[in-house]
């Protein structure tokens, strides 16, 4: 198992171009998936002030993550997803020994 720290930025401009103030901003939805990136389950919300979160204790295999941004007014933007791959980092098991005569 593993934690990963998530960070972001947040957006300077709303899709028209004009200025967004960051107090704007109402929160920041970080979700989740571990199957790549099918369904996805909402993990936090986050003011604006907060730009990271560790996640704890993910197993190895190929997890995707998706933010998006929403505005004091409850407009959402599409969001974004990549994913990340935690390796298996543990020991192979013990060998097994035959002895025959």
């Amino acid at each position: 198992m593993a934690d990963l720290k998530l960070s972001w930025t947040l957006p300077t401009t709303r899709k028209s171009g004009k200025p967004l103030a960051i107090t704007d901003i109402d929160y920041v939805s970080i979700s989740i998936s571990a199957d790549n990136g099918d369904q996805f389950i909402e993990y936090g919300r986050y003011e604006y002030d907060q730009l990271s979160v560790t996640i704890p204790e993910l197993e190895p295999g190929v997890w995707w993550f998706s933010g998006r941004v929403v505005d004091t007014a409850g407009r959402s933007n599409n969001g974004v997803s990549k994913s990340f791959t935690i390796l298996d980092t543990s020991p192979p098991e013990e060998l097994v020994l035959t002895i025959t005569l």
